[in-house]
This record gives structure tokens, C-alpha cells and sequence, in this order.
């Protein structure tokens, strides 16, 4: 069978296809398995870091001086009761690490997964 010119057109354009797909899956192979681990530590290094607070905030006075409002340094721990498969031991974890009660924490935590909550103070 006699090639013509749109065959062969046809065909190259096949070939150049065929190229182009081998391009994309060499570069998809390179990416995902050759290079995985130093992708891996360079978005975990920007998507974590540690920032510090530079200053605490100066107080708000009224008209004769009287301090009106205060910075006070304080700590809070909060959790997701989503992530949280075993309230139990959470329960027990945080209440020995804290120093507060067992039974009120596991209480906080088990009233939060049943109102479906995504945050809470502990």
C-alpha cells in the first residue's frame, strides 16, 4: 500500500505524541520516585517552622493612668476530638502531663466529639 503524504503526517504526528507522552511519564517518574525524599524535606520545610514572638504588648491606660488592660503570658493546649481515637487514653495522657482531673477531661473530650467539634480548650 502506496504512502501518501497525509500518512505520513499522520504518522509523524503519531511519533511525536508517542515522544511526548514518554517525556511526561519520565518526568512524573523522576518527580514521585527518584527525587520523593528531597521533595519530601523541602515542603516540610515550608510548611513548619518555628516563629518567635518578638515582644509582649504594652498596656492600655485610661485618661488618669489607670491601667485598663494588661498582657499576661499564659499557655493554652487545645486538640481536635476528630483525631482523637481513643479518648480514654488522651484522657489519662493529658490529665497525667497537665495535673488536671481525668474523669472532667474525658468528659470535655467525648462532649465535643458528639457535638461534632473540630477544636477544644483543655
Amino acid at each position: 500500500m502506496p504512502e501518501n503524504q497525509s500518512t505520513r503526517r499522520l504518522q509523524a504526528l503519531l511519533w511525536m505524541l508517542l515522544v511526548w507522552a514518554f517525556v511526561i511519564f519520565g518526568r512524573l517518574f523522576l518527580l514521585q520516585v527518584v527525587r520523593h525524599d528531597d521533595l519530601l524535606r523541602l515542603a516540610q520545610q515550608q510548611q513548619q517552622r518555628v516563629v518567635e514572638i518578638q515582644a509582649e504588648r504594652g498596656s492600655i491606660f485610661d485618661r488618669n493612668g489607670q491601667p485598663l488592660a494588661k498582657s499576661q503570658p499564659a499557655e493554652s493546649v487545645c486538640v481536635n476530638p476528630h483525631k482523637i481515637t481513643n479518648p480514654t487514653v488522651a484522657a489519662e495522657f493529658l490529665s497525667r502531663l497537665l495535673d488536671l482531673d481525668r474523669d472532667k477531661l474525658l468528659d470535655k473530650i467525648q462532649t465535643a466529639k458528639r457535638r461534632d467539634s473540630g477544636f477544644l480548650w483543655i
